[in-house]
């Protein structure tokens, strides 16, 4: 990292800035010492996140349930990462990231922190470079780089799988800012097109940064000191591009994320209004007393006026204060806009989401905040001629009571149940978290206490879909399957595009036996996403019980096109293609399911059937040894294995084998036929009457059988 020295010939401090930083020249390497530093504080704050988990909250859509991220990078995820809006943002190079990751680390949640973590760390780094980039100020640098890095409103955005677009855009945005630096120090078109480059990947990253040119502006006024009215017109000609790519990215942004704003149609502009402003106070009350935070804050149904009265003369006022002081206190202002400006995209006034707020939101933005209390205090402190010990010692007793404020808020991301119990304990009338626990705990097989908490996520919102979804679900697992139906409908009605929730209707229609019904439903959700595994196969399965199984085995295959890595799908479409007398492909299907899972009863018995029309019956015996091996209470397989044996002259090894299969499941007439033979065969007639007898009362084709 360079030091300051080489900046300090090209640009001379103002007095502003002296008075602020006084002699702050460090060496190269005094600054790399520091950053090392910065980054080791960094990454061991957060080393635990290592050892968590997923969460249910995005972390399903973002990595583990996204079969494209799953996968890893191919070219067909590359072009998908490009032309898709899911998640209702376009931000391709977010999903490159997670793609590098399920490459590296496969679904390990560990690699997938630790990226995040090193990340974080690198731009706490950043940070430091780039003001002391900016303004030749060491000390004030590392200051806000700290409070940056170890500040608990860090820890969403840091401990989230899902937010690693916070500080992958953060790393393009702090580059740009770096490479900016560098134009406004030896103007160039290479120089602003490497600008824009880096612009043009954090817009790819995260469309939050859509201001940045913005704050290029705020920039060029303090500590660049471009801002002139001689040089205005040039200054903002060449922030033209930037604000074209802002323009842009911000159409794509709203075009792509119109589901999720028309979700706040019945909020009317002057709520949103009156909740940005109360927001925008919020967050200040949260950076400088980070206490109560939340993975979620519900949207108040009624904002106190009083609440935001104050909040407006709170933000008026900062204003106020920051404008009439601007020319002796320069950073005041600026570090005040930088933090308004980067938060107007999520401020609520255009809003994507049911979040009053998110802590993640003030990712980038605090360092505006810590850029004007840093320099501002400094200012301050020289003036009262503070002990250089007192403010070293303040700082570092800052330092650490945020450190150990961020550790223990990162404790509560361990896990789903651990962050949704917290975020109700701090929150009123949190929906999302009670219906997230509730998905939880029904996961967990703790069905009620989830239900519970599904109960009451709906009693807070009555038409909350996901709610109506997950509480079908749990129902269905109770075996309710007529009021998981009736769920399941409900949030279908609320939201008739989810194909989940068309999906879950056709599997509980599935499993009353109205099949009919089921697979228009299946159908339904393939309408809406027409490369939803699940769905195929289900709609598969559902064909096959209707008799048409060619048709079934289309399905089956198509489920595995789009997710190559399911065993049930390769074994169903053995399964069908068995049914069509295609034995051999079949066999190479039901082969293909346990290389992707090994032990897999099922596919073991169906294999082993396959290979003794095939006469390959000592293969065939070993996969219904496997069977049992995985499965001991799989009496089919105890029959088929008897039946081998009797077919190899081997009669009376047969016999525990046919006896265990009827121990288990009484109904089996081969195996009583079976048996009976054996029986007859050592002379045993009365045993293998009964036994005949009730082959034939189970299946009467078999009387024709029995010997005479």
């Amino acid at each position: 990292m360079p030091g300051p020295g080489r900046a300090e010939r090209r640009r001379e401090q103002s007095p502003a800035d002296r008075a602020v930083t006084g002699a702050d020249e460090w060496s190269a390497r005094s600054s790399w010492l520091v950053a090392g530093l910065l980054f080791l504080s960094v990454v061991v704050l957060y080393w635990p996140v290592g050892r968590f988990g997923f969460v249910e909250i995005d972390d399903g859509l973002y990595v583990t349930e996204n079969r494209h991220v799953r996968t890893g990078l191919s070219a067909a995820n590359i072009r998908w990462a490009f032309f898709n809006g899911e998640a209702y943002l376009w931000h391709p190079l977010t999903w490159l990231s997670h793609m590098l990751d399920c490459q590296l680390y496969g679904l390990a949640p560990g690699g997938h922190h630790i990226t995040s973590v090193l990340l974080h760390a690198a731009n706490t780094v950043l940070v430091f470079a780039v003001l002391v980039r900016l303004t030749k100020a060491s000390w004030p640098s590392v200051i806000v780089a700290a409070l940056f890095g170890l500040h608990p409103l860090r820890v969403e955005s840091v401990a989230w799988v899902a937010e690693r677009k916070d500080v992958l855009s953060g790393l393009f945005f702090l580059l740009t800012l770096w490479a900016y630096a560098e134009h406004a120090t030896r103007p160039s078109p290479r120089r602003l097109g490497l600008v824009a480059l880096l612009f043009a990947a954090g817009l790819m990253a995260k469309p939050m940064l859509v201001t940045l040119p913005v704050l290029l502006l705020l920039l060029d006024y303090w500590p660049l000191r471009r801002f002139n009215a001689a040089r205005l017109q040039t200054l903002l000609a060449e922030k033209l591009p930037l604000l074209g790519m802002a323009a842009l990215a911000s159409w794509v942004a709203l075009l792509v994320g119109r589901a999720t704003l028309s979700s706040m149609d019945d909020l009317s502009p002057a709520s949103r209004l009156a909740n940005a402003v109360v927001a925008y106070a919020s967050y200040l009350g949260k950076t400088f007393w980070p206490s109560r935070l939340a993975v979620f804050y519900p949207m108040p149904a009624v904002t106190p006026v009083a609440d935001i009265l104050g909040s407006a003369l709170l933000l008026g006022g900062i204003t106020t204060v920051a404008i009439v002081a601007r020319h002796r206190f320069p950073y005041v202002l600026i570090g005040w806009l930088w933090f308004v400006a980067a938060l107007l995209p999520v401020s609520g006034l255009i809003q994507a989401g049911n979040q009053a707020m998110a802590d993640r939101f003030t990712y980038l933005p605090s360092i505006g905040l810590f850029v004007a209390l840093v320099w501002g205090s400094a200012d301050l402190l020289r003036r009262w001629r503070a002990p250089a010990f007192l403010r070293a010692g303040g700082t570092i007793v800052i330092l650490a009571l945020l450190a150990t404020t961020a550790r223990a808020q990162l404790g509560y991301w361990t896990d789903t149940s651990t962050l949704c119990a917290h975020a109700l304990r701090v929150t009123e009338l949190n929906w999302l978290a009670h219906n997230t626990l509730g998905h939880a705990l029904v996961q967990q097989g703790n069905l009620d206490e989830g239900i519970s908490h599904l109960r009451a996520s709906l009693q807070i919102k009555p038409n909350y879909p996901d709610a109506l979804n997950n509480l079908g679900d749990a129902l269905l697992r109770q075996g309710k399957t007529d009021e998981a139906a009736s769920y399941f409908a409900a949030a279908l009605r609320a939201q008739p595009d989810e194909a989940l929730f068309a999906y879950n209707l056709g599997t509980a229609l599935a499993r009353q036996g109205r099949i009919d019904e089921a697979a228009d439903y299946f159908r339904a959700a393939l309408r809406s996403r027409p490369d939803y595994a699940h769905a195929l196969n289900n709609l598969g399965d559902a064909l096959l019980h209707q008799g048409k199984t060619g048709e079934a085995a289309s399905y089956f295959a198509a489920a595995l096109r789009a997710q190559p890595d399911e065993a049930l799908f390769a074994y169903n479409l053995g399964t069908a293609l068995a049914r069509q007398g295609r034995i051999d492909e079949a066999a190479d299907y039901f082969r293909a399911a346990l290389r992707l899972r090994p032990d897999y009863p099922d596919a073991h018995y169906n294999l082993g059937a396959a290979l003794i029309l095939q006469g390959k019956s000592a293969e065939a015996m070993a996969q219904f040894k496997q069977t049992i091996e995985y499965e001991p209470a799989y009496a089919k397989a105890h029959l088929a294995i008897g039946n081998v044996l009797i077919q190899q002259g081997r009669g009376p090894d047969g016999l525990p084998y046919l006896t265990e299969a009827l121990r288990l499941d009484p109904s089996l007439a081969d195996a009583h036929f079976l048996l009976a033979q054996i029986l007859s065969a050592q002379g045993n007639s009365g045993e293998a009457a009964a036994h005949y007898t009730q082959a034939v009362r189970l299946k009467p084709e078999l009387a024709d059988r029995i010997p005479q």
